[in-house]
C-alpha cells in the first residue's frame, strides 16, 4: 500500500536516459501469512524463498541490485533516469509513471523482500556525506546522481526491496490503494497496526 503516488518520469525501455529498473515479482518469492500458523501473529506476513526445502529470508538490496540475484526470477517492468527516483517508488510503495510519449500509467505494489527498511537519506546523514542542514529531497537526489561511486554504499543500506505491477488503463485520478485494496482518501483513510486495531474498526 501506499500514503501517495509520485509522479516519475519513466521508460518501458532501458536507453542511455533511463537505465534504472523497477522489477516484477521473482518466481521464487514465497509469501507466508503468519496468522495461519498462529494466531499471536495476526495480520503478519513475512516473504522468503526457499532452499534445500527450507524457507529463508529473501535476497536483500545488495544482492538483488549489484548481484544479480534475480536475473532469472524476473524482469525489469520499467527504466528511470535516477536512482534516487527509483528509491522514492520503493519508499511509497506504488508511483504514477510519466512515460517520454506523454502517456501515464501506474507502477502498483506486488510485494517486498520483508527486510529491514533504511531511508536513503538516513544512511546519507549517518555515514557522514551530507549534514542535516544540508539535506534535503532536492540537496539528497543531486547529491546521489553526482556521485555514482556512492551509490551501492548508500542503497545497499536499505535492505528492503519492492517489486511493483504494472496498471496502463488505471485512473491516475484516482488515489493510491490501502491494504483493503481500496483507494486512499484524503483526511479520511489512516494507517493502523491491525495487530492492534482490527481492519475496519470506526475511528
Amino acid at each position: 500500500s501506499s500514503y501517495y503516488e509520485p509522479i516519475i518520469e519513466a521508460s518501458l525501455i532501458k536507453t542511455n536516459n533511463y537505465k534504472y529498473p523497477i522489477y516484477g515479482k521473482p518466481s521464487d518469492l514465497i509469501t507466508v501469512n503468519l496468522e495461519n500458523f498462529n494466531e499471536k501473529f495476526k495480520g503478519e506476513k513475512i516473504t522468503g524463498r526457499l532452499e534445500n526445502a527450507t524457507l529463508i529470508p529473501y535476497y536483500s538490496r545488495e544482492e538483488i541490485e549489484y548481484n544479480g540475484a534475480i536475473k532469472n526470477k524476473t524482469k525489469p517492468l520499467a527504466w528511470f533516469k535516477s536512482a534516487a527516483d527509483v528509491m522514492d517508488l520503493h519508499t511509497q510503495g506504488s508511483g504514477i509513471l510519466k512515460l517520454p510519449d506523454g502517456k501515464y500509467i501506474k507502477a502498483k505494489y506486488a510485494s517486498t523482500n520483508s527486510l529491514k527498511f533504511k531511508g536513503w537519506m538516513t544512511a546519507l546523514l549517518e555515514s557522514g556525506l551530507m549534514t542535516r542542514a544540508e539535506l534535503n529531497v532536492d540537496s539528497a537526489k543531486k547529491f546521489l546522481d553526482s556521485h555514482p561511486e556512492l551509490e551501492r554504499k548508500i542503497l545497499s543500506q536499505n535492505k528492503r526491496y519492492t517489486f511493483f505491477k504494472l496498471e496502463e488503463n488505471s485512473d491516475i485520478t484516482i488515489g493510491p490503494q490501502g491494504t483493503y485494496g481500496y483507494s486512499i482518501v484524503a483526511e479520511r483513510s489512516i494507517a493502523i497496526d491491525n495487530s492492534i486495531i482490527p481492519f475496519g474498526t470506526l475511528a
